[in-house]
Formats: structure tokens, sequence, C-alpha cells
């Protein structure tokens, strides 16, 4: 290899011309006090590499690189570190109350399993179908049989899968948009609009309607009278309904509002389920229900696909279903989340008062705010950050996004008041200046 890299070096920078002939194997061996082989696996690496040719009664030549930019030398960078907060409204996965002990003891299970040796099945492993159409329709209120789950590792794979049974389609997205799901769409060459459910008598007929029914955005679950519109909606124009149950298992004041697919069995509306809120996001694990009409497509491609998810994690997580603990993990992270979610609200109110609207807290594992301040979001987040404290922003740019899955609960009522310190002290000061 060192010889095959000098020479692959030399050629590369011109030091040996195209078409110079290179010492027979003989020669070299003897030259470099190396035995034949080295030299003639060396050559034989440059030349399945191109950068020599073999030439009959002529040995080998050097290939031709003349007008050819040299490669650009590697170099190792290092991403740039992550900038450090002193407390984290940003984080989204789930950092509390998970016991990683007992998930190990399942993944050592699901190891001594013979059926890890494959590929896995396509639609996902039965032991984990059947415990997901149990949990489904039990916890979410899902109409199903477990031949209709399909499993894979994410939305965003699904969503791949789901736009091979559809075909070509008009899709929307229910506002501010979801950029992932957006992203899947363009790359299969569907340039998705946005909708409010406020406008769905004047919507045109779709092929796909996106829909989040937990959307922070809403402030609240869809009552029950929209879920029926929307529903009517789709057997109406023939649209499919995409359910997204995007923490769909977080609500606080009330029990969770189970999903619009199991409100009348209709065959438009496609459930999709996930656990990187309920587990570890690096746990990656989601499944969507077909409708009967996709369904039978599917059947006729599945054996085309390979399945994306870990088969290993698929069987340990059959087993954690099954053996009750995803319930009480449920149970555990929503007396955790809400309590958090109070405490940040209480938290807003006091430090910043009228200057801070909370327009979202029934649900979720964040908080929208709107801050009434001279400053955009954008600024608002630096100024957040300058102070060590990280928030996000939500897609459609307005408000700002605290989310509690990441800070300790004891660290809320400072990381307010660091917010509010950033945010207004600065105005307060040019205000008392001016008088």
């Amino acid at each position: 290899m060192q010889l095959a890299d000098n020479l692959r070096g030399a050629i590369v920078r011109g030091e040996l011309a195209p078409g110079e002939r290179l010492p027979s194997i003989r020669a070299a061996a003897g030259a470099m006090a190396v035995s034949r082989t080295t030299v003639e696996n060396a050559y034989g690496e440059l030349l399945a590499g191109g950068y020599i040719l073999s030439r009959p009664r002529s040995g080998y030549v050097v290939a031709d690189f003349e007008g050819l930019a040299p490669p650009a030398a590697a170099r190792e960078e290092m991403a740039p570190p992550a900038p450090a907060y002193r407390y984290d409204f940003g984080q989204n996965g789930v950092q509390e109350a998970f016991d990683l002990k007992l998930w190990k003891r399942y993944v050592g299970r699901a190891l001594r399993i013979d059926a890890i040796g494959g590929y896995g099945d396509p639609q996902g492993e039965p032991e984990l179908r059947a415990a997901l159409a149990q949990y489904s329709a039990a916890s979410r209120g899902v109409a199903l049989r477990a031949d209709q789950i399909v499993v894979g590792a994410g939305v965003q794979s699904l969503l791949n899968l789901l736009l091979g049974l559809t075909g070509p389609v008009t899709a929307a997205l229910e506002y501010p948009g979801f950029p992932q799901a957006e992203q899947v769409l363009r790359d299969h060459g569907i340039r998705p609009d946005l909708f409010s459910l406020e406008e769905l008598d004047r919507l045109p007929p779709y092929g796909l309607m996106y829909l989040v029914p937990s959307n922070p955005h809403h402030g609240s679950s869809l009552p029950a009278e929209k879920r029926l519109a929307l529903i009517r909606w789709a057997e109406r124009t023939g649209a499919f309904i995409l359910e997204d149950d995007y923490d769909g298992e977080f609500r606080y004041s009330s029990r969770p509002v189970p999903a619009l697919q199991g409100l009348t069995g209709s065959n438009r509306v496609i459930y999709m389920g996930t656990f990187s809120r309920l587990l570890l996001p690096s746990i990656r694990i989601s499944y969507m229900v077909l409708p009967e009409p996709l369904l039978a497509r599917y059947r006729e491609l599945a054996p085309r696909y390979n399945q994306t998810s870990s088969t290993t994690e698929q069987l340990a997580l059959a087993g954690f279903i099954r053996d009750g603990h995803l319930g009480r993990q449920i149970r555990k992270l929503r007396r955790a989340y809400g309590e958090k979610s109070r405490v940040l609200a209480e938290a807003l109110r006091r430090e910043m008062g009228e200057r801070v609207r909370i327009c979202s807290y029934e649900s979720g594992l964040q908080l929208l705010i709107e801050v009434k301040s001279p400053h955009g979001p954008e600024t608002l987040k630096a100024l957040a950050a300058a102070s060590g404290v990280h928030v996000k922003l939500p897609p459609s740019g307005e408000g700002v996004f605290l989310r509690v899955g990441g800070i300790p609960m004891a660290e809320i009522p400072e990381a307010v008041h660091c917010l509010r310190e950033a945010w207004f002290n600065q105005n307060e000061g040019e205000n008392e200046h001016d008088r």
C-alpha cells in the first residue's frame, strides 16, 4: 500500500509523465528490496484504479492525467462545536423518565432470537404488529387489524413508501407545515400547499391531506365537529387524510382525544404513529395503518421493499409493549411533562405578565408563546442564546417555542428569568435613558 500510494501521488502530481513506462516487476522488486508479490500487488492496485495501463510487450505505463484537476487533499475537518447553553428549551426528545436498563434487557432478549439473522419482515415483525394493534386500539382508539400495520424507520421513511402506493397526487399540509414531510413530497415532484381547517369548505380536491390533530398551533385538540367535517370532505372529494398522531398521547387537562382514524372507520384516513417522544429518538420505529384501498396495493408491492427499521429493536419493543411497560412509560411522561408545562406557564406569567401570551398549553411537549416586543422572532432567539438560553422557532416564523423535554424542572424558573432579562431589560434601559 505504501508503494501504491507513492506511485499514485507521483502520477497525479505529474512527476511521472503520461505514457512513461514503469520499471518491470522484477526490476522494481530488486531496486526496493521487496518481494515481486509486493510490487505486483501495488501495480494491480494502480491498474484497477486507472492510474496505469498494461500494454502488451511494453509492461505498465502511466495513464494520461494531463488537463485533469488533482483530487483535493483529504482533510479531517471537525464539525463546529454546538453552542453551550445553560438552559435548553430547544430539545424535543425524551431526556428523563426512561428506564434505559429495562430497555437494554428487552434488547438483550431480542438478540437471542433466531429471527434477527435475516432482513426481517418487509411489513414489520408480526410480534410487533400484534402488540401495536392492541396498543393503538386501546390507547388511541384506532380501528385496525394487525395486518393493516406497516412498520418503518421514522415518518419520512413511511411517507416515502406511502407515496409509492398513491402515485402522483396533489397534496396539502396543515399550516404552518412540516419541513421533513415537505421535503419528501418535493423529492417526489409534489409541491404541497398549506391549508387551514377554517377554510375546509373552500379547499380544492387534494389527493393527500397531511394533518396533525395535536398541532401545537391549535392550542387544543380538534373538536369533534371539525373531525367529522374532515372525514366528510375526504369521502366527498376522494382524498386521503394522513393523520400524523404527533404528541397525541400528551394531553394534561383530560384524557387524550382518540385518533381521527377510529372515529367512523373511514377508508380515507391513514393513521401514522411514532415512538420518538415516548421512548428515545434514536429508536427509529414508526408505523402507519393503511386503509383497505391502499392495503391491497401495498400487498402487491411489499416483496419489493426491504424493512428499514431494526429487527432487534422491533422485537424488543414488542416485548416492551406486551408486558405493559409502554403504558407505564406514557403515564410517567404525561405526569412529568404536564407538571413541567404548568411550572413553565406559571413562571412566564410571574416574570413577564402581559408581555407574553401563551398560545398553546393543553397538550404536547412545548408551549408556543407570543412575545410583545419590537424584536422579531429571530432576534428574540439570538438574544436568548446570548444569555445562555436555547429556544426554538416554529416553521411559521411566528412566536417562540419553549420545549420542556430537555430541561430539568428545577431550572425552569431561573431560565425564564434569564429570558425576561434578555428580552425586556434592554428595552427598559433604553426607555429609562430616553426619559
